[in-house]
């Protein structure tokens, strides 16, 4: 468990740092204002999906699940009833996680921020918000993945990284007697 306690926090703590890079990179790189607030309402999002990813992960129980409503609308002999179940049941498996929401709900959020300030404030962009949804969560799974690998890779004596893993290297080869087909080549010739 501490495993995981520390993997959620390198994500969670990489998320934020991916959140706050974005930010601050669409802060100076594009002209428009409402770019920078569409990464950061995304970023929010996708710290807000990890938490939630998390907390789901922390709910479960060692062993089989006992309670998984599609496995028992199929075991449902008739052929109706067992529709009946087998589809609430497939639409709540699929869509009836929160996580799902997520990009709808930020993207009504950033359609509320623009109706709400008019021309007051900056109009938070809804490309943006996606892309800093979608880069906030993954960003930081590649990143943790990296680190993982690296690790793996490196030797624990002298820090670096194996070369085990070079280019291979040509070796001539041994005359068989056969051609590249298999054919036994005539050497009268």
């Amino acid at each position: 468990m501490a495993s995981y306690s520390s993997l959620k926090t390198r994500l969670l703590t990489n998320s934020a740092i991916v959140g706050v890079a974005l930010t601050a990179y669409c802060t100076v790189t594009t002209p428009t204002p409402g770019a920078p607030l569409g990464v950061l309402l995304g970023s929010l999002g996708s710290l807000y999906y990890l938490v939630d990813l998390s907390s789901d992960i922390e709910k479960l129980q060692p062993g089989p699940s006992t309670n998984v409503p599609v496995v028992a609308a199929k075991e449902i002999e008739d052929v109706l009833p067992r529709l009946a179940a087998l589809i609430p049941a497939l639409y709540a498996q699929a869509l009836g996680s929160r996580r799902v929401w997520i990009p709808v709900a930020i993207t009504l959020l950033a359609t509320a921020w623009n109706y709400v300030v008019q021309d007051n404030l900056p109009h938070a962009g809804f490309a943006p918000a996606i892309i800093g949804f979608g880069l906030g969560y993954k960003m930081p799974m590649l990143l943790v993945g990296w680190d993982d690998l690296k690790e793996s890779m490196m030797d624990e004596e002298r820090g670096k990284i194996l070369t085990s893993r070079q280019r291979p290297t040509l070796v001539e080869p041994e005359d068989s007697g056969f051609d590249i087909y298999g054919n036994p080549i005539d050497k009268r010739r």
